[in-house]
């Protein structure tokens, strides 16, 4: 986590110009940050980084910081905490301290990992894949190894026939497919991890999700169709946005795709797309959740 955002800063924070000053280092001598930036206006950027959903408590302590600099008086210091989630009441606390703040799921971690041959060591430490001993005699990759953590979907949520279902996927953080001979089949091709993006017909991308290890099970729950093979497959990590707030087929268009997703389930390949989808998708979430 720390290392990837400290070699990249610019792919997880892209309408920032941060470059990298320090790592581990205390700031005048208020306390140990794990990043520190500077941006293209000379701000520094004290960066504190959560490997799990941020507490009230991170908060607090990074306001307690905030006020021991201000009493030794440098000036252009911004706080900023990063976790992969941050509850709306942490996020009132920070906002009104003014303390930046960004969510990043694994699953960016692991995209931008696979992007620059970075390996997973674990559930949460990254090392250059170059460290990585490679075996004598590479075995030839199959069709799953060659998609994971490269490849993101577009999934069709079919609202044509059955009214409703896209709201049920959402409220069980899930995608279904029903009529199909292949649908369990269908619903396996993603890899844990992967990205899946929720389009609903007439109005747009409404949601994004990851896929979980959980293998598709039959279910007549989203469409009242087990009997016509309906199954349905678990995503984590959902932001999904009002239908007013979609991303529109115009406007994935002008992003370099072009919708809509015809098939049930289809591959981008257009990683630049899928990102600006994915944090344009973030940010229609997270206005609409402060406007609330």
């Amino acid at each position: 986590m720390e290392d990837l955002i400290a070699s990249y800063p610019t792919e997880f924070f892209p309408r920032h110009r941060f470059s990298l000053k320090g790592r581990q280092q205390s700031f005048h001598e208020v306390g140990r940050f794990d990043l520190l930036f500077v941006d293209e206006f000379g701000t520094n950027v004290l960066m504190e980084l959560k490997a799990v959903t941020a507490k009230y408590e991170n908060a607090t302590q990074l306001a307690r910081y905030r006020d021991a600099l201000r009493e030794l008086g440098p000036e252009n210091v911004l706080m900023w905490l990063v976790a992969p989630s941050i509850p709306r009441s942490v996020r009132d606390f920070l906002d009104q301290v003014g303390i930046e703040y960004t969510e990043i799921h694994e699953a960016e971690f692991r995209k931008i990992a696979a992007r620059h041959r970075y390996s997973f060591a674990g559930d949460d430490v990254l090392a250059p894949a170059a460290s990585v001993p490679r075996a004598k005699e590479p075995r030839q990759k199959n069709s799953q190894d060659l998609l994971r953590g490269t490849v993101d979907w577009f999934f069709n949520t079919d609202e044509g026939e059955i009214s409703g279902a896209y709201v049920r996927m959402l409220e069980d953080s899930c995608v279904a497919l029903w009529g199909y001979p292949n649908a369990a089949e269908k619903l396996s091709r993603p890899a844990s991890g992967e990205r899946v993006f929720f389009f609903l017909n007439r109005v747009g991308v409404i949601a994004t999700g990851i896929f979980t290890d959980e293998p598709p099970f039959a279910s007549n729950k989203i469409f009242g169709k087990e009997t016509e093979r309906e199954f349905r497959r678990n995503v984590s990590n959902l932001i999904s946005v009002a239908n007013e707030h979609a991303l529109t087929v115009s406007e994935v268009g002008q992003m370099g795709y072009k919708l809509p997703c015809i098939s049930s389930l289809c591959r981008i390949t257009n990683h630049n797309v899928a990102d600006q989808m994915f944090y344009e998708l973030e940010s229609r979430a997270l206005r609409f959740a402060r406007d609330r």
